[in-house]
């Protein structure tokens, strides 16, 4: 089942979570200034199984995927403008290990941070765009971590 856009039926993107097993978690987006370690941000990372775990990272299996991740990243980033800004990472070409020690999953980073003023601390802003982006995930029923993915 295939992605095609940002615009993509909210049952096709439950269907295809289901299929490739999407899971997220979320972390604090932390960055150095003056000396102090800061947050300045979040950072989602969403998750999907690759579809046979006997090839290499990096194959075109793996571009797929992340391809698709990123679809489903800009069909929960809030559309409305805000003082916060969202930056995807580029693929990484690793496997990372999530539900079964055999299954490797292809992972997305998602960053939400300041649009301007990159070094101040968290605000409402990225406070409610956190929320919002995992209420949204939570909605197409992905589950926040690899141990609410049923087999």
């Amino acid at each position: 089942m295939a992605l095609e856009s940002a615009k993509t039926p909210v049952e096709t993107l439950r269907a295809w979570i289901r299929e490739h097993r999407i899971w997220w978690e979320v972390l604090p987006f932390t960055e150095i200034h003056e000396r102090k370690l800061m947050q300045v941000g979040f950072e989602f990372h969403l998750y999907g199984r690759h579809p046979r775990s006997g090839t290499g990272p990096g194959c075109s299996e793996c571009h797929a995927l992340h391809n698709r991740l990123r679809l489903l990243a800009s069909s929960v980033i809030p559309e409305d403008a805000r003082a916060s800004q969202y930056d995807v990472d580029p693929y990484h070409a690793a496997f990372y290990c999530g539900q079964e020690p055999a299954a490797f999953d292809v992972r997305l980073t998602l960053r939400i941070r300041h649009r301007e003023g990159h070094f101040d601390p968290i605000d409402a802003c990225e406070i409610r765009c956190s929320k919002e982006i995992q209420e949204s995930m939570r909605a197409l029923g992905s589950p926040q971590d690899h141990r609410g993915i049923r087999s």
